[in-house]
This record gives structure tokens, C-alpha cells and sequence, in this order.
């Protein structure tokens, strides 16, 4: 686990931005009442290229940080991979269940699934950081929540103007 603690923030970066940008579209294609295949694609192809987005992305800031001399022991390459790896395979399983169930069950149990992930997310920054669990686990909570509100509500409010 200690070879890992150098990599918490890609960790938590690409994790919560995986379930936050992924769920926020499930949550938004709900207000708006897109079919379930709709879901599905948006759902997938986010993952996958939002993934890649943020591993490069981090890559490339690694490696000026690490060129500027403001970090000395990250491996931009690993910083990058471990982010692109954190947000797809948490990214992707508040889609898993439109593979599965049908209709408000699916939508349902891809909440709960983005609930009990935001808290871990939550958790296991406390965990690593030694810091409050319940803290880290509510902050972990409210800003996921509070996004998936806001693209619900934007679902609701598009729908209506076509």
C-alpha cells in the first residue's frame, strides 16, 4: 500500500471525476428522459475518452511539475496511467446496471451505486490521509450529489424546450 500513497491524488482525481462526469450524465439523460440506449452510449463513450482526457492531461501536468522541479519522485507516465485507470474503472460502474435492469430499476441502482462509491472515495481519503473518515466521506458525497443534481435539473429544464 505505501509504494501506492504517492498516487492518492490521481486516486481521488480520476475517481471522482469518473463517478461525478458519469453518473452527472446518467442523472442528466434522466431529466431528460432519454431512452435507455441513450444513456448507455453517452455513459460509455464518456468513459472512455473523458479517461483518456484526464490521464493525459495529468501526464502532461506531471511532467511540468516535475520539469519546473516541483516534483522529484512521480513518474509523470505512472501519474498519468494511474488517473486514466481510476477514472475509467470507477467511471464506469454507475452504467453497469442499463446492461442489466430496465427503466427507473436501472436508474436506481446506478444512484445507489454512485452513493456508496462517492462515500468510498470519501473514505479511503480519510483512510490514507488519517484524517476523519465521516468528514472526507459527507465532502465526498455532497460535491457528487450536488453535481448529479445540477445535470438532473438541466435534463428537466432541456427537455422542456424542445
Amino acid at each position: 500500500m505505501k509504494q501506492y500513497e504517492q498516487f492518492l491524488g490521481e486516486f481521488i482525481y480520476g475517481a471522482t471525476d469518473g463517478i461525478i462526469t458519469t453518473f452527472s450524465i446518467v442523472a442528466g439523460a434522466a431529466g431528460g428522459d432519454l431512452v435507455q440506449k441513450v444513456i448507455t452510449i453517452l455513459g460509455i463513450s464518456n468513459v472512455l475518452s473523458d479517461g483518456y482526457s484526464m490521464g493525459v492531461s495529468r501526464y502532461l501536468s506531471s511532467k511540468a511539475e516535475i520539469e519546473q522541479g516541483l516534483l522529484k519522485e512521480k513518474n509523470a507516465i505512472q501519474s498519468g496511467i494511474f488517473t486514466f485507470i481510476s477514472f475509467v474503472f470507477v467511471g464506469v460502474l454507475p452504467i453497469l446496471p442499463f446492461f442489466f435492469y430496465k427503466g427507473e430499476q436501472a436508474k436506481k441502482i446506478s444512484l445507489g451505486i454512485a452513493i456508496i462509491l462517492f462515500a468510498m472515495i470519501g473514505t479511503i481519503k480519510g483512510l490514507v490521509l488519517k484524517q476523519p473518515i465521516l468528514g472526507k466521506s459527507f465532502e465526498s458525497l455532497f460535491i457528487g450529489l450536488s453535481a448529479a443534481i445540477i445535470s438532473y435539473l438541466v435534463g428537466v429544464f432541456v427537455s422542456k424546450l424542445h
